[in-house]
């Protein structure tokens, strides 16, 4: 209370000396503009612009007034068309994963109609139009996605290069890629396109310059890396064994690889298979044999059985040493019964090949007696092994000796 009557005394003790100041000396003071001039006191003059400065702060507060609802407002609406994108985005990406990829692109397009950052809706949306075979709508989105501000140029050429190999536009698909190729190569999933392109389009020597990257930059199993690292050595063998003087070429392409590739059974058995197609059995009975002492895989076992080395009676002693741990092998008794074969041991052939069949029933077993019970006159037999083996399926039998000529 005592401040207040302060206060009130203060401001009229300054009243009356305003005004004593006013009545004293009002002072001049003169706008002149051209042939215009306006004349006051000072006094009117500060009067003048405080009333100036009171009429700017009230028109303030009457537009906030108006202006405020209006920004609520439309905060409000923002956040409401950003919490149903997110709805849209949620349904979109949950129909991408069941497959219904109609519904999936449509959401996913809306969703990334009211939202800041709509790169992933649309190109998961253009991914969906792609499965749903609308190839116009994915054309469309992944050009919306490419013109975008700020743009994950590397992720948009990485979606859309799966969608050129999709459609079989390779081509296409490595050229969306190399206009990246330096950012591509540390993407994993550009590098696996790569991958894909060197592949199909037999650039065995391109993949090979490949593989150390894939194999630093990762994050691949190593079941990927092995079917890539296979099939570059495989079609380097091929492309050897269709030039000319193959058998030169195919050695040095083999010498070159590393021990991982040359201990490989599907490259091993490909390398030898070709020297038996060149006539070099004797060589290819020596990488086999090496393979199979210290590893086993049936591919090797069913090679090596189709092998005539140089010595056939030590290559079926050392066959034979090996049941002793596989006595139950059908592909091992069935590798036996062609090695009795080309020992022209008939009888010792058939039994092989039947032990093969009840270690578990295999066509090629089944074909191979009915060949061989033909060739002895067994008719009978050899017509009903041979409805069991076109039962099982069709095979191809290897040349081997007979004990009599076919017809």
């Amino acid at each position: 209370m005592r401040r207040r009557l302060v206060v009130i005394v203060v401001l009229l003790l300054a009243s009356v000396w305003l005004a004593g100041k006013i009545s004293t000396d009002p002072g001049y003071v003169m706008l002149a503009y051209g042939g215009t001039s306006i004349e006051m006191s000072l006094w009117v003059a500060i009067a003048g612009l405080m009333t100036i400065g009171l009429l700017v702060w009230l028109i303030k507060a009457v537009l906030m007034l108006f202006f405020r609802p209006i920004k609520s407002s439309t905060t409000w609406w923002r956040e409401r068309s950003a919490k149903r994108s997110e709805r849209r985005a949620k349904r979109g990406f949950i129909a991408y994963i069941e497959g219904h990829w109609s519904a999936a692109a449509d959401l996913l397009e809306r969703a990334a109609n009211d939202t800041e950052n709509p790169l992933g809706d649309i190109l998961f949306a253009a991914k969906a139009a792609h499965h749903a075979d609308n190839k116009t709508l994915c054309d469309d989105l992944l050009a919306r996605a490419e013109a975008l501000d700020d743009v994950d140029a590397v992720a948009v050429a990485a979606v859309k290069a799966q969608i050129m190999i999709d459609r079989d536009h390779w081509e296409t698909a490595v050229n969306v890629l190399d206009r990246l190729r330096v950012e591509a190569m540390y993407h994993p999933v550009c590098l696996q396109l790569y991958a894909k392109i060197y592949s199909h389009n037999k650039q065995w020597t391109q993949l090979r310059d490949l593989l150390p990257v894939l194999n630093k930059r990762g994050q691949y199993t190593e079941n990927e890396l092995l079917q890539w690292r296979n099939a570059m050595s495989i079609g380097l063998l091929q492309e050897a064994a269709d030039a000319d003087s193959p058998l030169e070429k195919i050695n040095k392409v083999w010498k070159n690889f590393p021990a991982i590739v040359r201990d490989d059974a599907e490259v091993l058995t490909c390398y030898a298979n070709m020297l038996i197609k060149s006539g070099n059995e004797n060589k290819a009975e020596i990488i086999l044999k090496g393979f199979l002492r210290t590893d086993w895989d049936e591919r090797v076992i069913d090679l090596y059985g189709r092998c005539n080395g140089n010595d056939g009676v030590r290559q079926l002693m050392l066959a034979e040493s090996w049941l002793k741990q596989r006595e139950k092998d059908e592909v091992l008794l069935l590798a036996l019964g062609r090695l009795s074969l080309q020992n022209q041991l008939w009888a010792k052939a058939k039994e092989y090949f039947v032990a093969s069949i009840n270690a578990k029933p295999n066509a090629e077993a089944y074909a191979e007696l009915s060949r061989l019970c033909g060739s002895l006159g067994e008719w009978q037999k050899s017509s009903q092994y041979a409805q069991h083996a076109v039962r099982l399926g069709d095979v191809m039998l290897p040349k081997l000796p007979q004990p009599t000529a076919m017809r």
